[in-house]
């Protein structure tokens, strides 16, 4: 299996608000991503991210080093046929 490689296009930010389009290559197949942020403190952060490729969405909230995203394949969730949660802990060194 490849490591995914990820290309990230022009950001824009204004503010709280950001906006980035991002390619990921996962075994040479492109998934196109589109991600909104809202950031209202240092240690704070909301994201919504949507797949072009597949419709599926994605909804996050980050706090210091936790990140906590749901993934859907349909905003209505009763309709939804996939759903998804995720957890993760950012650590530098």
């Amino acid at each position: 299996m490849s490591r995914p490689d990820t290309i990230y296009f022009a950001s824009y930010t204004k503010d709280s608000f950001w906006i980035s389009p991002t390619i990921n290559f996962i075994e040479n197949r492109p998934l196109y991503w589109i991600n909104i942020g809202y950031k209202p403190t240092e240690n704070l952060s909301f994201d919504i991210g949507y797949n072009i490729n597949y419709r599926s969405l994605s909804m996050g909230i980050a706090y210091k080093e936790v990140f906590l995203e749901i993934h859907t394949d349909n905003v209505n969730l009763e309709e939804a046929m996939a759903i998804g949660l995720s957890m993760s802990l950012r650590y530098e060194w």
